[in-house]
């Protein structure tokens, strides 16, 4: 096992450090430039869909097992899951449309930094 993970598009030599408590298996990470060569649309609700979830993490790290009800503590979990679910699946939707755009070259992500030319 290395100490980097890879950026999850084919060809992209992108390597970010791996935190100690990750799992070795299952990380996977999309370099900015990739990122950003993403859907807009699906970029932002990918964005909404996680604050979402942090506050639902949020409200369960101040509460704890504190939620009334087990109906409630039902419903609470349901819909923090479901969160969880859709975030995850449009994050692979914008990895298969990046992997396509990748792979046909259509590099139209704008670059953070203007390139220089020596």
């Amino acid at each position: 096992m290395t100490d980097r993970i890879r950026c999850c598009i084919p060809g992209c030599g992108r390597t970010f450090k791996r935190e100690a408590s990750e799992d070795a298996e299952g990380v996977s990470i999309m370099c900015g430039r990739h990122w950003r060569m993403g859907d807009l649309a699906m970029r932002n609700r990918h964005k909404q869909l996680r604050a979402r979830a942090r506050w639902f993490q949020r409200r369960y790290d101040k509460r704890g097992n504190a939620i009334e009800r087990s109906a409630k503590r039902a419903k609470f979990f349901s819909a923090w899951q479901r969160t969880w679910t859709a975030a995850n699946v449009l994050w692979h939707r914008i990895k298969d449309d990046v992997t396509i755009k990748a792979a046909f070259g259509a590099e139209d992500a704008p670059r953070r930094r203007p390139k220089v030319e020596a």
